[in-house]
């Protein structure tokens, strides 16, 4: 990325990368390695340089030669300048057409929406069968994951495991433009996949950002709203974004800031060591660009340093975290000339947005035996991003545990408090599934079962012919068909037995294609006063949610897929009468309806603790309700806020959306 001049010493160094300052830059180039920062230099605005608020690590801490943030061995490279074309105070249009208006409805005036068009929402087949059955993305075969219309690689559920997930990130005294930069962002983050894997192909393989996707295989952007200067410093947003619950160790976040402070800047490891254990295969980290310089290219860059790039130990390193070989992403003169120099290495310009000129420092998916990227950290093998064929297959993610867990603890039966003693559910250990037969009948393939929580099941076996569809029978009947390997189903009833097995579906015909297995769900756990819980809906498995965590008295609650933040949990206080209000941990706003008003398809907002709505919860055939003064239960909505389906007070119907599984956090 070439780079404008840069009149300040400006470097990224060490085991956590840094910046160094005049008077600085001899310490940068110890011969015993790097050495703390003497002297941190003075912010330049205009260049984005700002380093209020970074502290430079001393002798001794993981991050030394760098900056220390919010924790021992979290490390920044510190501020990048901006690429020609791109000025910190400037101002980037969408790129794409902005999305229609959001209103949040006062009510939903039409009949309460049907189970199969409720469970459509979340990507699932059309069925009248009582379930929501939701086709995982399997993907090819020979590569094992699928691109979307949107551009980019979809694998899995789009939530579990390793993956990069894009934030929208404003603080409570910027006024919200998500709505128009909604779909540039999707389009940017996709960009920054086609410069990774154009990269890749340099190199004969094949490599995708393995973002957080949607159902239907869009990258999932959230908006998150941080307390009023959660923007002003690098360690303001990271502080900001881990106590509303970003902060998990499976994930990286690409943020787009709402704000002027800085063009780029990222955490970075620092770390050279090859294999599964280098410090970049893990997270949390972060990659921030600033409203100036919303592009695909810087998003990418910072993500190369989040991933690894670039060591001081690398052939062309400037020794401060960047590449000294033009035309190179990740390549400009960040020390202001002391020192080092830029040269020509790739005379392409198009490599201002590839990554690796000559893939000889950081990125290369098929090094030469005995090179520096065969022995040393290579940003290819990097566990955040998905591999395809050719080159070298880097090992697979470590497990992580699913956004949705299935060993949830139970609350303990003697200090639990049940806001309907005769009706809570009773906290029992989750039973596992019977164990598929090591050894399937001749002709019948095995069904893996994987996931089993109270209502719900994942499934996954190997794959006939191509463009095969297939039968998920559940008792003995047909509940839909998916041309996946990989189905997640939704619905079930808890603590019950299920016979499930996949037969092939030809010509009209159903033939048994796998074993039948046993499955039996988890016992729905019982609510707990006084404890922070998330509601996962009953039908869909998405849970309540603050939408983007948002201050602002009359923000609406959504059902959104589970991603563990603060804005999706929630606690039982107290009311009267026996009754509670539900209280948001990101907000300390409670659930209640515009105006407070308990009637049927009143939609639900947060608001004032002291007038919300109070409720009982209630134990239910698939959970249980919470239902108001007047009886009315909390239900999934025909309208919808940015693609989510709201929630609101309907009149009680047995529909499995009215019913929610609580768990502990």
């Amino acid at each position: 990325m070439h780079r404008v001049a840069v009149t300040v010493a400006v470097a990224v160094v060490g085991t956590g990368a840094a910046i160094a300052g005049p008077g600085a830059i001899d310490d940068l180039f110890h011969e015993k390695g790097p050495a703390a920062i003497s002297r941190v230099p003075a912010d330049n605005p205009e260049l984005g340089l700002v380093y209020s608020g970074l502290t430079p690590a001393k002798k001794g801490q993981p991050c030394v030669g760098g900056y220390q943030l919010t924790e021992r061995g979290q490390c920044s490279h510190g501020p990048d300048v901006p690429p020609a074309g791109l000025t910190v105070r400037g101002t980037i249009a969408p790129i794409t057409a902005a999305g229609p208006t959001q209103v949040v409805p006062e009510s939903d005036t039409a009949a309460a929406p049907l189970e199969q068009t409720v469970a459509a929402q979340d990507g699932s087949v059309s069925s009248d069968s009582g379930f929501a059955l939701v086709p995982e993305a399997a993907g090819d075969t020979a590569v094992g994951y699928t691109i979307g219309a949107a551009g980019v690689a979809c694998d899995g559920d789009g939530v579990a495991g390793k993956r990069v997930q894009v934030l929208y990130v404003r603080d409570a005294s910027t006024a919200s433009r998500f709505n128009q930069y909604l779909e540039s962002f999707r389009t940017w983050s996709a960009g920054v996949d086609a410069i990774y894997n154009t990269s890749a192909k340099e190199t004969g393989g094949e490599r995708h950002v393995r973002f957080v996707t949607t159902a239907d295989c869009k990258v999932d952007v959230r908006e998150v709203e941080l307390p009023a200067g959660g923007l002003n410093t690098f360690d303001a947003t990271i502080n900001g974004l881990k106590a509303l619950g970003y902060n998990r160790t499976d994930r990286k976040y690409m943020i787009f800031g709402e704000s002027k402070v800085y063009c780029g800047i990222g955490t970075f490891n620092g770390d050279t060591q090859p294999g599964t254990n280098n410090r970049s295969n893990g997270g949390p980290g972060y990659g921030r660009s600033d409203s100036g310089c919303w592009a695909a290219s810087v998003a990418a860059h910072e993500l190369g340093h989040n991933l690894g790039a670039v060591n001081n130990n690398a052939p062309n390193s400037s020794k401060a975290g960047h590449c000294l070989d033009e035309y190179d992403i990740m390549c400009y003169n960040d020390s202001g000339g002391l020192k080092t120099s830029v040269r020509t290495g790739c005379t392409d310009k198009a490599g201002e947005n590839r990554m690796d000129c000559n893939h000889d420092d950081y990125y290369n998916t098929n090094p030469s035996p005995g090179s520096y990227l065969a022995n040393n950290w290579n940003v290819a093998n990097n566990q955040f991003l998905i591999a395809g064929p050719g080159g070298t297959t880097p090992p697979p993610p470590s497990p992580t545990a699913s956004p949705t867990p299935t060993k949830t603890a139970s609350p303990t039966p003697t200090k639990t408090v049940s806001p309907t003693p005769s009706k809570s559910v009773t906290p029992t250990k989750t039973a596992s599934p019977t164990p598929t037969p090591t050894k399937p009948p001749t002709g019948l393939k095995e069904l893996r079962v994987s996931d089993t929580t109270a209502n719900s099941v994942r499934l996954s076996w190997d794959a006939a012919a191509a463009g095969s569809r297939y039968a998920v029978v559940l008792n003995g009947r047909s509940i839909g068909q998916v041309g996946s390997t990989n189905v997640r189903i939704v619905g079930m009833r808890p603590d019950t037995d299920y016979q499930i097995g996949i037969s092939l579906a030809q010509n009209g015909t159903l033939t048994p294609w796998t074993t039948t297995v046993k499955v039996h769900t988890a016992a729905a756990p019982a609510p707990t006063a006084g404890s922070w819980m998330v509601f996962g809906n009953s039908l869909t498995g998405g849970v309540a949610d603050v939408f983007g965590a948002r201050s602002a008295a009359g923000t609406p609650i959504i059902i959104y897929q589970r991603h563990g933040g603060a804005n999706q949990q929630w606690k039982l206080e107290p009311a009267a009468d026996g009754r509670f209000v539900v209280k948001s941990k990101a907000t300390n706003a409670c659930i209640t309806t515009a105006g407070d008003k308990d009637t049927a398809g009143a939609t639900l907002v947060q608001g004032d603790c002291a007038k919300a709505l109070q409720w009982t919860l209630t134990k239910t055939e698939f959970g249980v309700s919470l239902q108001s003064a007047s009886g009315l239960v909390v239900g999934v909505s025909n309208n919808e806020y940015f693609g989510s389906r709201l929630l609101v007070l309907q009149k009680p119907s047995g529909a499995k959306y009215q019913s929610w599984i609580p768990q502990r956090t």
